[in-house]
């Protein structure tokens, strides 16, 4: 599904543009997928975030209870239970190290005043392709429509990944705060 989305999203983007498919998929496959970053994916996200932190944090609780006390009786319960205390160390690391992951990944970021950061993406890989055709990025806007060709690229890219976002803010900032990525 998602993968049909962003290819009928990479094709419009290339039709408005007047590019090859080819480099419009090359730019957007290194941005996050929007579709991840849409409000509800990202709230799923977190949620699962907190909850691999919960349980963490459990673990390390145990594992300190464990090394804190006599450890016999303990140790006893979790052997019986097919649970090693190595086991439950490297299940803590790894619980830890994803949370870590996952605590960095785009989707993490702060949706306060009603941001949807697929938006910015789409903006941000708009800007990259206006940067790989030689092409100007500028913004402008007049009556809540844009008037620069940049400006009406991002609103298309933006309803082409069907997201329900604004282009105006994503634009202004993609076209103040664009950092290129090398030619690849």
């Amino acid at each position: 599904m998602f993968f049909l989305r962003t290819r009928d999203a990479h094709r419009t983007i290339a039709s408005a543009l007047g590019c090859e498919t080819t480099l419009v998929s090359s730019v957007f496959d290194w941005l996050p997928s929007p579709f991840a970053s849409e409000p509800l994916m990202a709230q799923r996200t977190k949620k699962r975030y907190n909850d691999l932190f919960e349980v963490s944090v459990l673990v390390n609780r145990l594992l300190r209870k464990i090394d804190a006390s006599d450890g016999d009786a303990i140790e006893h319960y979790l052997t019986a239970a097919g649970i090693s205390i190595s086991g439950l160390a490297k299940f803590y690391e790894l619980t830890n190290q994803a949370g870590e992951s996952i605590q960095q990944a785009p989707i993490m970021r702060s949706s306060k005043g009603g941001k949807n950061w697929a938006a910015y993406d789409i903006a941000q890989g708009v800007a990259q392709l206006f940067f790989r055709l030689d092409r100007r990025i500028t913004f402008g806007h007049q009556d809540g429509e844009p008037t620069t060709e940049f400006g009406r690229s991002v609103q298309i890219s933006i309803k082409a990944f069907a997201l329900k976002a604004n282009w105006r803010e994503p634009a202004r900032y993609a076209a103040k705060n664009t950092e290129f990525w090398p030619e690849f």
